[in-house]
């Protein structure tokens, strides 16, 4: 599950920020922050950690929320960010794993 949900919120923020990934896919937010660990992008990780702190701190989602998330995609970098290579190392590594996944 991690690894999709890496590739979901990579997608989103690279669409949108994360004001975009909250919105959008909040829920496979906590997933992508260990597929970061598991690709060892802790930088990566510390921004999805951070996203989630600042979603939790707010009880309704408002204006200063927004801002405060789009304040995280300055601190992005695309060079440690963007995590295709690792991810595909990472399946190639595992591969056992992921062959005995069952598509329905």
């Amino acid at each position: 599950m991690h690894y999709f949900s890496s590739r979901l919120v990579q997608w989103e923020v690279g669409n949108g920020g994360f004001a975009q990934a909250a919105e959008n896919v909040l829920d496979w937010m906590p997933y992508a922050l260990h597929g970061y660990l598991a690709l060892n992008n802790h930088d990566g990780a510390l921004l999805i950690q951070k996203a989630l702190d600042i979603v939790s701190n707010y009880k309704i989602e408002n204006q200063s929320m927004f801002d405060a998330l789009e304040a995280l995609d300055e601190e992005m970098n695309t060079d440690w960010w963007e995590v295709d290579t690792a991810r595909v190392a990472y399946v190639r590594e595992n591969s056992e794993a992921f062959l005995k996944i069952k598509w329905e």
